[in-house]
């Protein structure tokens, strides 16, 4: 630690110019490749919550579906869109996080602005390409607010079309969920454990220099 790190006394006092500025620089590195992940993020659950509000709420109120086939086909794209965004992201935080804390130095090489850019743009693309060729094929039957639930709920309709029966949103998205879900159940266990790893380090070194102090100012003292 000490062979990287220049430590430079000046009048009795330890600082850490050098460590300050890749502190900094890391703060600043960590804040901007976050904003464009948590910023995409914001955009979906917006979507998420126009889709609620405009689409899912006001047949409860209504007590009856109040939107044309063709706008309840945009509402489905918009929150399908939402959702596969929230996915990607939510893996992305992730696997960012869990590159900060195991190659901690080659992070800011692994993982940069342009990157995570790119592959935020890649998503955005992809996914709204790909559900505007869904909705286009009209391949998937639509999530609408149940009538006999009395709109409280929601869940698939389907017709005799052949393309509905099948679903395709299904076997597109449940691919996605399942990685997902595998990320972030292998990823925190071992950010977890890492970050536990470093507090107790911390805490030993902590002591180690509180009973180093100690020990110096019991010499000065005989």
């Amino acid at each position: 630690m000490t062979s990287r790190l220049h430590v430079i006394r000046n009048n009795g006092v330890y600082k850490h110019p050098s460590l300050i500025h890749v502190y900094i620089y890391a703060a600043l590195h960590i804040t901007i490749t976050f904003f464009i992940l948590l910023l995409s993020l914001a955009l979906a659950d917006l979507m998420h919550a126009i889709v609620t509000t405009f689409y899912l709420y006001p047949p409860i109120i209504l007590k009856r579906q109040h939107l044309p086939l063709q706008w309840m086909k945009i509402f489905n794209a918009v929150d399908w869109i939402a959702w596969a965004i929230t996915l990607t992201h939510i893996s992305a935080v992730c696997l960012d996080r869990l590159a900060a804390i195991i190659f901690y130095g080659r992070y800011t090489v692994l993982v940069s602005m342009r990157k995570m850019c790119s592959y935020s743009i890649f998503c955005w693309i992809f996914f709204i390409g790909q559900n505007i060729i869904l909705l286009s094929l009209d391949a998937c039957c639509m999530i609408i607010p149940l009538q006999s639930d009395e709109y409280y709920t929601f869940g698939y309709q389907r017709d005799d079309s052949i393309l509905n029966q099948i679903n395709l949103y299904i076997y597109t998205y449940t691919p996605l969920e399942l990685a997902t879900i595998v990320i972030i159940s292998v990823s925190n266990p071992i950010i977890l454990i890492q970050l536990y790893k470093r507090w107790k380090r911390k805490c030993a070194l902590q002591h180690n220099i509180i009973l180093s102090q100690h020990i110096l100012w019991q010499k000065l003292k005989l």
